[in-house]
């Protein structure tokens, strides 16, 4: 009776109130309660219902294949043929995501294929043949089959009250809308078609959710996210699907985390976001590994191929070995523009002005954690021929050590030993992308205690010398030494080596004056000799460091000196009619704004006024500001082109072709926004605004005399200047305002809104953002510019600004 209860219990009620992960062990207590006391019919179910819990958690498919493996000799030993029914589709499962000839896969004890099994159940037990088609139709939307996953969908309709309600038609409650949206929103089905269907889920969804938000709330957000992205509501669509990747991450769901990050890459490459897109397909890539859908893993490699670049760069395979060689010899091409140049020269600096052995070793390990992605670091020198470990870091715990030696580290089981061999003989890098997979050289002992995912060891060599090992791990991610981190890593290698043989120079230096103290008191022309040399070599440290900065400074100078001067703003506007808050990230931005006047008859005068956030941030961002700023000087007073959408069309002209992105793979762009401000001049007063933008929209206030103050917002189209074209002309809409009262315009970029900070650490958000311009519109525009600048800095608090930001305030009476 046992068995039948926690069958009972397991598979209709405990979804609604418990985690997905604890469902298993109801399974498992059923299915011993239901072996022992002979409840053979549902011992057979509790077998099913307990691989079906594993694939409704998201754990491996392997996972899966070794529980089925072990419940497969349970059915046979018990000639239990109901419950050998009910593991069929968890077979079949496997079959489809990781053979092509899935269809003819033979199940191993009846030696029957798919199409045998079918046929069968759909006639003796169609509530396993309709399991079945639930897993293949997941399978076949995971694989991108949409002529077969719309078939399965038709057929499904007709079976899924066999279910009665069990975990099985609960999950796919949950997928169907999303998987029913997403084949809308690509254009592979009819809106009207699916309306029955989606009308009578959804509300049972959105009760699922508030009823268990840990099991369903991903769900609902990927659901409404998708229903935004359909109805072009990016924002919206951006926020939810965001929300719902990072639950499904929160749930470990593997299956979740592989398919909501695809879609939220298909959003992306919706909305032009590269970087975004790639990011987020990275992330799916590695859950569909992890998870073990072998096919998918290929598919996507085949489609984007930079994946297999950035999950093993520079990969060469050996002879006897499975594991994965990085060698350090990577140029700076191509991911240099994502580089973070104000970081990075802000670590160089800290690694070169230390010469103090310990200090330094302290220093270092902090500083290639932060910029690695890596949980653990060692960091090994050369000692008496042989390195030996100085310092380590595990979180945020340093400890300096006395020279432990490598025996020690094998003997403790605190270090792979033969990973620093390899580099130390070969003088060459090691990735190891997924550790568990190379048991060559890390032997399952130390998999087992370390918890080691992936791995990362890099020699530093100065003037091909080799002067210290770095030693990384990761222990929740496979692959998560990227392509970034490991460029970083390559770029900062010369400098740590450089800085531990200046202050091993100096500790032997300090070491030889203590020792001949006596003699060189006799002969101190010697120790000023030495003094000098140190103090020459900390000058030099010093000189390089200044001239780093001054570099950056100069920069921002030539930056500054490139913006519109306020007073020529003032004399336009107004001494009280507008205001600019520039707030770059760095020393140099990726934001400008630009102004210029033209009088074009008589009696008619032209303001343009722009605010564009170019790609990148600091010196990259900085370099496409003022390729931009100078490009729109020719379009509007060299070319005499006018129009707002004109502008905008002929700048993403000019952007390709001073970046000569035709020829080659740069990428780089930005978002912007331009008004042409329409002033009669005889009236000195403006009569219209004509506006087009490029991914950033336009905000404006208008004040009525006899009614309250209205807030509008005019979206902008949804291309960025520059970068990759797909269409023939890359056109832009023109919006055309006529102003009959006086009117606030406010220009922006996206930084204030993406901003990360508050009580919580979460964006500010547009919501937020419209909100209080429109609560401060009413107010002077010199202390609406206070009260942004003021209510963004709390936001931000004690956290570091993520992005420039730039807000242009303009009052048109």
């Amino acid at each position: 009776m046992k068995g039948t209860v926690m069958f009972v219990i397991g598979a209709f009620l405990h979804l609604w109130i418990k985690p997905v992960k604890t469902h298993q062990a109801v399974y498992v207590e059923g299915l011993q309660a239901a072996l022992a006391s002979g409840e053979k019919l549902f011992a057979g179910f509790l077998l099913g219902q307990s691989l079906i819990g594993i694939a409704e958690e998201g754990r491996t498919l392997k996972e899966m294949m070794e529980k089925y493996e072990e419940y497969e000799k349970i059915a046979i030993k018990t000639q239990n043929s109901s419950g050998l029914d009910y593991l069929v589709p968890h077979s079949l499962y496997y079959a489809y995501l990781n053979f092509a000839d899935a269809k003819e896969r033979l199940l191993s004890h009846e030696n029957k294929n798919e199409k045998y099994y079918f046929d069968k159940l759909s006639k003796s037990n169609p509530t396993v043949y309709t399991v079945s088609l639930l897993y293949k139709i997941q399978s076949s939307f995971v694989l991108e089959k949409w002529t077969e996953t719309q078939e399965i969908l038709s057929i499904l309709e007709n079976y899924l009250p066999t279910l009665g309600g069990t975990v099985v038609q609960i999950a796919w409650l949950c997928l169907e809308p999303i998987f029913d949206n997403f084949l809308i929103v690509k254009g592979l089905a009819k809106e009207e078609e699916l309306a029955k269907r989606l009308e009578a889920s959804m509300p049972k969804l959105r009760q699922m959710a508030t009823l268990n938000p840990e099991n369903f709330a991903r769900y609902v957000d990927m659901l409404d996210g998708i229903l935004a992205w359909k109805n072009e509501n990016y924002i919206e669509a951006m926020q939810k699907i965001e929300s719902a990747v990072e639950k499904s991450k929160q749930s470990g769901n593997l299956f979740d985390i592989g398919i909501f990050s695809e879609l939220a890459s298909h959003f992306y490459k919706k909305i032009n976001h590269k970087k975004l897109e790639e990011s987020y397909i990275q992330d799916a890539y590695f859950a569909y590994k992890r998870w073990g859908a072998k096919l998918k893993v290929e598919q996507l490699e085949q489609e984007y191929p930079f994946l297999l670049v950035k999950t093993v760069i520079g990969q060469t395979k050996m002879a006897t070995t499975r594991h994965t060689m990085f060698e350090s010899k990577h140029s700076s091409t191509g991911s240099s523009n994502e580089l973070d140049i104000i970081s990075l020269s802000k670590a160089t600096q800290s690694i070169m002005g230390e010469v103090v052995l310990e200090k330094l070793l302290s220093k270092l390990i902090k500083i290639v954690i932060e910029n690695a992605g890596a949980q653990r670091g060692i960091l090994l020198l050369p000692k008496n021929d042989e390195l030996v470990v100085e310092a380590q870091i595990n979180g945020e715990q340093i400890e300096l050590l006395t020279s432990v030696s490598l025996a020690e580290c094998s003997e403790k089981n605190i270090l792979p030993v033969k990973v620093i061999n390899y580099v130390q003989r070969t003088q060459k890098s090691l990735l190891l992308a997924n550790a568990s997979d190379n048991t060559e050289l890390l032997n399952k002992r130390y998999i087992d205690s370390q918890k080691t995912k992936s791995l990362l060891a890099m020699p530093l060599l100065n003037q091909g010398k080799l002067a210290a090992v770095l030693y990384l791990e990761n222990n929740l991610l496979t692959g998560a030494f990227t392509e970034e981190r490991l460029l970083i890593l390559n770029i900062l290698s010369t400098q740590i080596a450089i800085a531990i043989d200046n202050a091993l120079l100096y500790a032997n230096l300090e070491q030889k004056v203590e020792q001949r103290t006596a003699e060189l008191n006799k002969t101190n022309g010697n120790l000023q000799v030495m003094i000098r040399q140190v103090e020459k070599q900390r000058e030099i440290i010093t000189e390089k460091n200044e001239n780093i900065t001054a570099s950056i400074n100069y920069a921002r100078n030539i930056q500054r000196a490139m913006l519109p001067f306020q007073t020529k703003i003032e004399s336009a506007f107004g001494e009280n009619n507008f205001f600019v808050m520039y707030m770059p990230r760095d020393i140099v931005s990726g934001d400008f704004y630009f102004f210029e006047q033209i009088l074009t008859s008589q009696h008619q005068r032209l303001s343009f006024f722009a605010v564009a956030d170019c790609t990148g941030h600091g010196i990259p961002g900085a370099f496409m500001s003022m390729i931009g700023n100078q490009i729109l000087h020719e379009i509007i007073i060299k070319n005499k082109v006018y129009e707002a959408n004109r502008i905008l069309e002929s700048l993403h002209k000019g952007v390709r072709q001073a970046l000569r992105q035709e020829q080659t793979d740069n990428n780089d762009g930005m978002d912007i926004l331009i008004t042409v401000l329409h002033q009669n001049t005889d009236s000195n007063v403006f009569e219209e605004i004509d506006y087009s933008g490029a991914m950033n929209p336009f905000y404006y206030v208008t004040f009525p005399v006899d009614a309250p103050a209205e807030f509008k917002e005019i979206k902008a189209t949804k291309r960025a200047i520059g970068g990759k074209q797909k269409e023939e002309e890359r056109l832009f809409e023109n919006h055309k305002i006529v102003l009959n009262e006086t009117t606030i315009l406010y220009l922006s970029t996206d930084g204030f809104q993406d901003q990360f900070g508050g009580a919580e650490n979460r964006k500010f958000l547009t919501k937020r953002f419209r909100e209080l311009l429109f609560s401060v519109s009413n107010l002077p525009l010199n202390e609406q510019k206070d009260i942004l600048e003021n209510t963004i800095n709390s936001w931000i608090g004690s956290y570091h600004q993520t992005d420039d930001i730039t807000i242009v305030g303009l009052k048109l009476n």
